[in-house]
């Protein structure tokens, strides 16, 4: 791939990767005023405006970051593949954008309980959105720094950081979705408590309800 096409392309895949940290950066700010705010228009303010604000701001960035980045890869045939820490990038970016695009009914169902006026302010009040937050921060800023250090190892001569750093992540991806399963329909299974705790979306036999 000429430089002319590359240069571009690796532009706007930093663009879409720091724009997608401040953003969620922003998103846990928020979450933090309406957590500890005594404002009631502030507090109910906040977790109404999560919803559209993760839509025209944290979807875009996280799509835009993971296409560049694709794009990126197949324009130079795959080789950069044979690394581990593109192999961990993508995946972590897959991964965070499939679960805000579950998550998304989550900030649904907080907007509906801010905007009704019968509930107290305690009840509008969720962690959820706090940890939600720090934890993609936390990811994303790993995901950083695998771009930037690069660590040396390639596919077929593993090396231990790359051992260790792909046990994490499969762990993390399958508690995840073993909890997203036991929750079960409508909240109810033997992962329901745990799942609840962590606002993670409730699976019915067909669909993901949004």
């Amino acid at each position: 791939m000429s430089s002319s096409l590359r240069k571009p392309l690796f532009l706007a895949h930093i663009t879409a990767s720091v724009g997608w940290i401040g953003a969620v950066a922003v998103f846990l700010a928020l979450a933090l005023i309406a957590w500890h705010s005594g404002d009631p228009a502030t507090v109910r303010g906040a977790y109404l405006v999560m919803e559209p604000a993760a839509w025209y701001v944290l979807v875009p960035f996280a799509a835009a970051t993971l296409i560049s980045g694709v794009v990126q890869i197949a324009t130079l045939h795959w080789r950069l593949l044979r690394d581990y820490w593109v192999l961990f990038k993508l995946v972590i970016a897959l991964f965070i954008s499939i679960v805000l695009l579950l998550y998304m009914q989550t900030f649904r169902a907080m907007a509906l309980a801010a905007a009704d006026s019968a509930l107290p302010l305690d009840a509008v009040r969720n962690a959820s959105p706090l940890i939600h937050a720090a934890l993609a921060l936390a990811v994303l800023l790993v995901a950083s720094a695998l771009a930037i250090y690069k660590p040396r190892g390639s596919i077929g001569s593993t090396p231990r950081w790359a051992r260790i750093f792909g046990g994490i992540v499969v762990v993390v991806i399958v508690l995840f979705v073993v909890l997203l399963l036991a929750k079960g329909p409508h909240g109810h299974g033997p992962g329901r408590q745990l799942g609840s705790a962590i606002d993670l979306p409730m699976m019915t036999s067909s669909k993901v309800h949004l």
